[in-house]
């Protein structure tokens, strides 16, 4: 199914083994069906952020947004914090 079917996210989820589903991924991408696709399979979600897609940085299915993919180093070595956890 494509996106933002969640059914990708959760087949990696499954064959990963990961107990949890997708609760332990995070989706990252630059689209609105990116993120609603994350959302829904229940990852956090991250943005990249480029000219087009500014708006969804304040949207409901968006935890993080990033500027560049080498800003997702110090999440992944310091651990994720989506808006309204710390």
């Amino acid at each position: 199914m494509p996106k933002p079917d969640p059914a990708g996210i959760l087949h990696i989820a499954k064959e990963w083994g990961l107990e949890n589903g997708a609760d332990d991924l995070i989706m990252v991408g630059d689209s609105l069906d990116d993120m609603t696709a994350g959302h829904k399979a229940g990852a956090a979600t991250v943005l990249l952020v480029n000219d087009r897609n500014q708006a969804l940085k304040e949207h409901d299915h968006t935890n993080l947004w990033i500027e560049r993919l080498d800003d997702l180093i110090d999440i992944l070595e310091n651990g994720f914090v989506s808006p309204g956890e710390d």
